[in-house]
């Protein structure tokens, strides 16, 4: 699966998802159209994915500040980004309040990339790292690099959303800030 579906084709996901869960290595059926999932890698993941609320909402709340003390930027002046002085935006899941409403397409590309932070061990999907932890250390960083695919599609939060390599280069960023924090250590 492209990492730009998760943005430009949520209904083609679900059904991969229903797909995924109906697998008989997955789950069986119980109750009808119930499933009860007996797959612990599976299951794994859905203990990473409860993350990923909290997580959005941290980027899309602290990315305009980190990319405007990163770049010497104004966030606030990309025509896809909603600023007004005084005026407050809602984070999409928590409801808690920032500075600029920053559409989806700038969010994504960010939170897909702590994909960095997860491996496989004994057969169940887990951070390595704390994910809060490594935004907190790296995100002005990370905000920083992600100017440029921002940049190449004028930034255009769909462009930037739909473009593959939007998402492998944000990867690779976090991928790198890991390797520096384990040099540094």
């Amino acid at each position: 699966m492209l990492p730009q579906n998760i943005y430009r084709n949520k209904g083609e996901l679900s059904k991969l998802f229903d797909k995924l869960m109906e697998h008989p290595s997955v789950s069986e059926p119980k109750n009808g159209p119930l499933h009860e999932m007996h797959n612990t890698a599976i299951g794994s993941a859905f203990d990473v994915l409860a993350n990923l609320p909290k997580l959005f909402d941290k980027v899309f709340l602290d990315l305009g500040d980190a990319y405007n003390k990163e770049t010497s930027g104004k966030f606030g002046k990309i025509k896809a980004v909603k600023y007004r002085d005084g005026k407050t935006f809602s984070s999409p899941f928590y409801a808690e309040l920032g500075d600029y409403g920053v559409p989806d397409g700038f969010v994504l590309p960010v939170v897909y990339g702590l994909r960095a932070l997860m491996s496989v061990e004994d057969g169940k999907v887990v951070w390595t790292t704390n994910p809060e932890v490594f935004l907190n250390r790296h995100l002005r960083t990370l905000a920083g690099a992600f100017k440029l695919p921002m940049e190449m599609a004028g930034f255009d939060p769909q462009k930037v959303a739909k473009n593959e390599t939007s998402y492998s280069y944000m990867v690779g960023e976090c991928e790198k800030a890991l390797i520096k924090e384990k040099m540094a250590a």
